[in-house]
């Protein structure tokens, strides 16, 4: 078989290669930590029973670690995301260890040698991850893809999303409008090359046939989701009277889930607030320099049962930003945006003060963002079940800041939290608050609304 030739399934050698190179990678970084580990505690061999129990540790965490920030995902994520998933991963990981060896064996390792040997990972975790990139793309060839679309936008998201952060190559592309009986045929007799499908969104009936149509030649349905299919998604199973059916319903997190999270919220927001304060008491004064405006910026939100609280910024506009009385998201190219707003903003640095709103209790750490009530009721207008949002408590960071980009559209957004609520639990918000430093590192999460976009529910 040519891996060269598009549209061919890819080797399972090639697997098989990328999975060698995934262990190579874990097997490396945990070498060079087991080398700083054996140089200040020389007392121990390395095949001492404290040594293998902490080499062990430190491998399960460091996997865990690449799981949640994707850092492994070679072809399936941008080279800058796994480079910087990578650096995120060792950071966290060392310094975990080294608190281990701190608290618990009585020691405190030389960090000059720690930092040394983090330089050491990083370093070749980066030529690791340009080289694996490399080498994927070389030995594993495109999947031949269809798309069956409504619009031409919806055509074009998807042609993005087969071109820029996926391995496709689209040969067909089908408009659902245009679909007769007959043309349902072109369903049916998809060649055999063919991997992957990607689905816009359509009548049930069409979409049944695709799903049942794929599925016996084995294709791979990609779908864009309807609120129904995201409840379905976390459906339970059951039978009845010889029966199966599925239960569909949001999911009500355990009854610890708000005590453990409240606590959680309170510790973390104030370590936070501990640990930035040098950094507000500098961003408070460089904005009171530019403009001698005022330095906060309030504004009535949205939580948990729609109920509204006043929220916290570092202002980043002008203060007549919205002297005309019009709700306005921030543009790309944005003018009433300052020159110390433009910095706030891309280091998130204006959302720091929203700590304390998560002191109070007014907001989590964790939650669907919190919006305005005149935008809310725009959103609700065309989305119905945006309301939904207003089952859980608003957080500082969610499931739509993590996955989604500023200009996501209100319908996309609404969708990712809509999967977060349908699936909460203690761990998604620990993953979700992990993702989210490395969200932050990335430029493109930050992009602004198209300019002149009066209305937010547009």
């Amino acid at each position: 078989m040519n891996p060269a030739i598009p549209g061919q399934h890819i080797p399972q050698r090639s697997h098989s290669v990328l999975n060698i190179c995934k262990l190579a990678c874990l097997l490396v970084q945990t070498g060079l930590f087991a080398f700083f580990w054996l140089r200040v505690q020389q007392q121990y061999s390395f095949f001492a029973a404290t040594s293998l129990v902490l080499y062990g540790i430190y491998a399960v965490i460091l996997y865990c670690l690449h799981r949640v920030y994707g850092s492994l995902r070679i072809g399936k994520e941008r080279l800058f995301n796994l480079c910087t998933g990578q650096l995120l991963t060792l950071l966290f990981c060392d310094g975990f260890i080294y608190l281990i060896a701190a608290l618990t064996l009585h020691c405190l390792p030389r960090i000059p040698f720690l930092a040394l040997v983090y330089v050491l990972q990083v370093l070749f975790s980066v030529g690791w991850c340009y080289c694996t990139n490399k080498l994927y793309y070389r030995i594993t060839p495109p999947e031949a893809a269809v798309i069956l679309y409504n619009t031409e936008k919806e055509l074009s998201l998807m042609e993005t999303i087969c071109g820029e952060y996926h391995h496709y190559d689209v040969f067909r592309r089908i408009c659902l409008d245009d679909l007769t009986d007959e043309a349902e045929d072109l369903i049916s007799d998809l060649p055999e090359t063919v991997q992957a499908v990607f689905l816009g969104k359509t009548a049930l009936p069409l979409q049944e046939t695709v799903l049942r149509r794929c599925a016996r030649k084995g294709i791979t349905v990609f779908i864009r989701p309807t609120f129904g299919d995201i409840l379905l998604s976390t459906s339970h199973r059951r039978f009845m009277s010889h029966t199966p059916m599925l239960k569909v319903t949001l999911q009500a997190p355990p009854m610890y889930y708000s005590t453990v999270k409240r606590v959680m919220d309170i510790l973390i927001s104030l370590l936070l607030l501990l640990l930035t304060a040098p950094v507000c008491l500098l961003t408070a004064l460089l904005i009171h320099c530019e403009d001698g405006g005022p330095v906060l910026y309030r504004q009535q939100r949205l939580t948990k049962d729609g109920k509204i609280f006043e929220i916290l910024k570092f202002r980043s506009m002008r203060t007549d930003a919205e002297a005309d009385g019009v709700a306005r998201l921030a543009a790309e190219g944005d003018t009433r945006i300052t020159r110390v707003g433009e910095i706030l903003r891309a280091a998130r640095l204006d959302e720091l003060p929203q700590l304390i709103n998560v002191l109070r209790g007014d907001m989590s750490l964790v939650g669907p963002r919190p919006e305005r009530p005149e935008i809310a009721e725009l959103y609700a207008q065309k989305l119905p079940e945006f309301h939904t949002r207003l089952s859980v408590k608003a957080g500082l960071t969610g499931y739509a800041q993590v996955h989604g980009k500023y200009n996501s559209t209100p319908a996309e957004k609404l969708q990712m939290d809509l999967m977060y609520i349908s699936g909460i639990s203690f761990s998604m918000d620990v993953k979700l608050i992990l993702q989210t430093i490395h969200t932050m590192l990335k430029r493109e999460s930050a992009e602004g609304v198209p300019p002149n976009t009066k209305d937010p529910a547009a």
